[in-house]
């Protein structure tokens, strides 16, 4: 907040890309299924059928197609971002939890993203 009044930080732009997503918690050998809602080059937010806790590292794994990695620093092809989760989700009947995670930084991946 300033003397003037609350600042405002304005957010990366986000890329709608509804498509399939790997998570796990950093370190963590089991990838698990979510769908991706929304992307940019600070964070992802998408929807699991297993929880996880505000503030625990997590990784990402997804395919982001040419049109969508560009003007971001996500890479195109299979990418994996590490970070954090900051946000959950309200959940509503029957459907998946949310999870908002700010990511930190991403690479391209060469190999199969379940043997990472």
């Amino acid at each position: 907040m300033t003397a003037n009044g609350p600042r405002y930080v304005s957010r990366a732009p986000r890329l709608s890309l509804p498509s399939w997503i790997l998570y796990r918690p950093a370190g963590d050998v089991r990838w698990r299924e979510g769908r991706l809602e929304n992307v940019s080059e600070t964070g992802v937010l998408f929807h699991g059928a297993e929880h996880v806790k505000v503030e625990m590292a997590v990784e990402v794994m997804m395919n982001v197609p040419p049109e969508a990695g560009a003007g971001t620093s996500v890479p195109v092809g299979t990418s994996l971002g590490r970070g954090r989760i900051v946000r959950l989700g309200t959940e509503r009947s029957g459907a998946r939890p949310s999870f908002a995670a700010a990511i930190t930084g991403w690479e391209t991946v060469q190999t199969d993203p379940r043997r990472i």
